[in-house]
């Protein structure tokens, strides 16, 4: 059976729980699209992040790789179309919220300026929303933080070393328990258990990229 590497992140800038590592933990070991889940969760650290990915990659030989991740904000489920070569510089705890106009550095010196999503970001939100019935949208890139960092890791170890898994990201909403146990009902969210159902949904729609 092939296999699914899904990651998501610790919680990180004051968030109590970050439903990225709710759900990569809630699916691991299920199978999905005729492959076996492995969940793993990531620091919310640059270097720690690219470490433990490819360490994950390299242990599992994955044919799929989807990193989810918390977009505090956010409306529905987003499939991140790129990730680009970019990223906030080295500056105290990149776990604490960011300054705006921070300054910001490459991830990978010689690596191209972005790298696609290599599964359909616009089919895969489509599937989304069709079979889980909760909103989803192809979105542009993933930031200048952890997401996109690890987005562009993902992609860029498969591009170097030439293995044939595929990648992609889903930045996540809030929880409603989230939203209701940390104050921030002013902020979107969705039920955990729904979010679950639609990431189930993208893995087994990307997986018919993959098969």
């Amino acid at each position: 059976m092939s296999t699914i590497l899904l990651t998501g992140f610790l919680p990180f800038g004051g968030y109590q729980t970050n439903p990225s590592q709710q759900i990569a933990e809630r699916l691991h070991g299920e199978a999905i699209g005729g492959a076996r889940v492995v969940g793993v969760t990531l620091p919310v650290a640059f270097a720690e992040s690219a470490d433990l990915l490819t360490a994950a990659i390299a242990a599992h030989k994955p044919s799929l790789v989807i990193s989810l991740g918390l977009a505090a904000g956010s409306t529905c489920l987003e499939m991140e179309r790129f990730a680009v070569n970019l990223r906030v510089a080295e500056r105290g705890d990149p776990a604490l919220p960011q300054p705006r106009n921070a300054p910001q550095m490459v991830i990978v010196a010689d690596g191209m300026t972005a790298l696609f999503s290599t599964i359909d970001a616009e089919r895969i939100a489509a599937a989304i929303a069709e079979k889980s019935d909760i909103p989803a949208q192809a979105h542009s890139y993933a930031g200048a933080y952890a997401c996109n960092f690890v987005f562009y890791q993902a992609l860029h170890y498969a591009q170097q070393w030439d293995l044939n898994y595929k990648a992609g990201f889903i930045h996540l909403p809030l929880t409603s328990e989230q939203a209701r146990a940390e104050n921030k009902m002013h902020l979107a969210s969705l039920p955990l258990e729904s979010m679950v159902a639609g990431v189930r949904a993208a893995l087994e729609e990307a997986m018919r990229e993959v098969n």
